[in-house]
């Protein structure tokens, strides 16, 4: 299968990272190195095949056959150095409470591993853009923008949807693509266990600090999830773990990694830029402390990975909308529309009860106390300039769900490994956890004062939550062994209603993603899901029209109309945008005649209509979809 050649790739890179006696210490170390390694080859060889016209199945495929080769060929001129890792040794030295901790994580790694095999991808913005921009690469064959009216396909960073566009292109099918996550995830365990042994954690602090990390809600929803926020969480990770390891002992593989992965999480997400900066900041300073002059090579280096791995889609961008980061009218959006103290503490408390969530007495006590600070400070607790849209500060209920969960568990657990290390710094091998918890702070603080407040920030923290398993890793030091062991069963048994209650992805409900088809899995929203079927039935058994085009001006669901079509097995078909009105309508654009319009809102004009000089009818309707046909 060549779905198994990017999976070769990778076993070989770090084979190579093995044998040449990379980080001798610690086989994570090289294990985060060759992910970092594959996922700059990958950026490289999808931006190649995008920038030609060649992103297809055959090239793709013969691009990792090549890098396959070459890694074949270092691998077998490397030095055996070093034996490969005694994982079984490791595991029977382990004391048995870890070993039962290990155990549950693991049976949290299969069980999503499952779930997201059997699944169909049905996150709402994979649906309006980030499969549904893959879908247009591999149809052009290429990474240019294109007209469309949904601009995030275009601007937002686009990695974890390069691994799609492989995956998809490689195996025909979207099958493997919620895997993306899942092994960002397993990476991200890795990362922290290895993070909390630097922050000096022992073997049973690592082990808490990946329990901690993998029984985080939005970790295990995101684990079966096309969404970002959990790769753009490993990534980080990873870059922390290389700033520290280069402090430690300077070396040019961690420089370079570093470099890699601060480049890949900034492709990744933009909330990169805000949580790296503190992180680098730090880096930058104590390299410049200990080296001086000497700290500008490696400063250098690792700005200039991280900057060509970016360069392609900032060059994009700034053509496209003059700016590299996208388009002004969508991006301030974003971002706070004034700053200031005020609105720093507005959003600071805003962000922070999206993870008290729980029942119903506690939102009512923490929305009445948000509610109450505003009041006092005479703020607008629903202030459009410091507020999404129409967006309103309501603590409900606690929901599963992807885009919105909270952590309150885990932030309580944080903050009392932070009080305990406070009464017990003697304890502590070194500062390196203050220093990383300072800055994950300064990370919030950024996130708070710069952008919006929105109802799905939550999974926006992700990242930060992630990186805090790190110093919980060293809680054994706060309180005994045995109580740290307690705590991390009870966050594993905290994961069981997160499984049950998931309202993405069902399991034992009477409707669930084993006994749904895989479609009605994928178009979960209820008013949907009988309209696009229907809609593309029609437009497939009546009208035989294999060149749609989409109308969607509220950025409605594009993803499933591309996946119903490829399941009806038609043959070749198109599918493109049309009666764009924002600035991507200048976009070139090969020649389309589309035989009909699937339409997500009326087409202006009535019933019949002129768009892009031919004549169009309105000749079928299942609101919110409706189709019209060309005359």
């Amino acid at each position: 299968m060549l779905i198994l050649l990017p999976a070769l790739s990778w076993a070989v890179i770090v084979l190579i990272c093995w044998r040449r006696a990379i980080f001798p210490d610690d086989f994570r170390l090289k294990l985060l190195l060759g992910w970092a390694v594959w996922g700059a080859l990958l950026t490289a060889l999808t931006e190649l095949s995008g920038s030609i016209g060649l992103l297809a199945r055959l090239p793709l495929a013969a691009g990792w056959g090549l890098i396959l080769l070459a890694g074949l060929y270092l691998l077998r001129a490397s030095p055996r150095r070093q034996p490969l890792f005694d994982l079984r040794s490791r595991l029977r030295s382990l004391p048995v409470g870890d070993g039962l901790l290990l155990g549950g994580l693991s049976l949290i790694a299969l069980g999503t591993l499952v779930i997201a095999l059997v699944a169909a991808p049905n996150n709402w913005d994979s649906m309006v853009y980030h499969l549904s921009r893959v879908m247009h690469w591999l149809q052009n064959q290429s990474l240019a923008f294109y007209p469309t009216h949904i601009l995030r396909q275009l601007y937002l960073n686009p990695w974890t949807e390069y691994v799609h566009a492989n995956l998809y292109a490689l195996s025909g099918a979207d099958r493997f693509l919620n895997l993306v996550q899942w092994f960002s995830g397993v990476g991200t365990l890795l990362g922290v266990s290895l993070l909390a042994r630097q922050l000096g954690a022992g073997v049973s602090g690592q082990v808490l600090a990946a329990v901690f990390a993998g029984t985080l809600p939005m970790t295990v929803l995101q684990m079966t999830s096309t969404q970002n926020d959990l790769t753009v969480a490993f990534w980080l990770v990873c870059l922390a773990v290389f700033a520290l390891q280069d402090l430690r002992a300077p070396n040019r593989a961690a420089q370079v990694g570093l470099g890699l992965c601060l480049g890949l999480a900034v492709l990744t997400k933009s909330t990169a830029y805000l949580f790296a900066f503190p992180i680098l900041l730090v880096y930058a300073v104590r390299r410049w402390q200990s080296s001086r002059l000497g700290a500008l090579r490696p400063l250098i280096l690792i700005a200039g990975l991280a900057l060509l791995l970016n360069l392609p889609h900032y060059a994009r961008n700034l053509a496209a909308f003059g700016s590299p980061l996208g388009p002004a009218e969508e991006t301030r959006l974003y971002r706070n529309e004034h700053f200031g103290a005020g609105v720093l503490v507005s959003n600071l408390s805003r962000n922070l009860a999206l993870h008290l969530i729980s029942v119903s007495p506690v939102n009512e006590v923490v929305e009445g106390a948000v509610g109450g600070l505003h009041e006092w400070l005479k703020l607008d607790v629903n202030d459009p300039q410091t507020t999404w849209q129409d967006h309103r500060f309501a603590l409900t209920r606690f929901v599963v769900n992807e885009d919105f969960t909270g952590a309150p568990l885990h932030l309580l657990v944080f903050l009392f490994t932070l009080v305990g290390l406070a009464f017990r710094r003697r304890r502590l091998e070194n500062g390196e956890a203050w220093i990383l918890t300072g800055s994950l702070l300064a990370g919030f603080l950024l996130f708070c004062g710069f952008l919006r407040w929105q109802l799905w920030h939550a999974r926006l923290h992700l990242p930060l939550l992630v990186l805090s398993a790190g110093v919980v890793g060293l809680l054994p030091q706060v309180i005994s062994a045995r109580w740290s062991r307690v705590a991390g069963l009870f966050l594993l048994a905290a994961t069981l209603p997160v499984f049950y209650f998931n309202q993405s992805k069902p399991l034992v409900q009477d409707w669930n993603i084993f006994n749904l088809p895989r479609r009605e899995v994928m178009i979960i929203r209820k008013n949907l899901v009988v309209p696009y079927i229907e809609g593309v039935n029609y437009l497939i058994d009546e009208r035989h029209c294999t060149q749609v085009g989409l109308y969607l001006p509220d950025e409605e669901w594009e993803y499933p109309l591309w996946e119903l079509y490829r399941a009806a097995r038609v043959g070749q078909f198109r599918i493109e945008h049309v009666g764009v009105r924002n600035r991507s309508a200048a976009l070139p654009r090969q020649p389309f005649e589309p035989c009909a319009i699937f339409a997500s809102q009326p087409l202006p004009g009535g019933e019949s209509v002129q768009l892009e000089g031919r004549s169009y009818r309105l000749v079928w309707e299942m609101p919110p979809v409706r189709i019209y046909a060309a005359e």
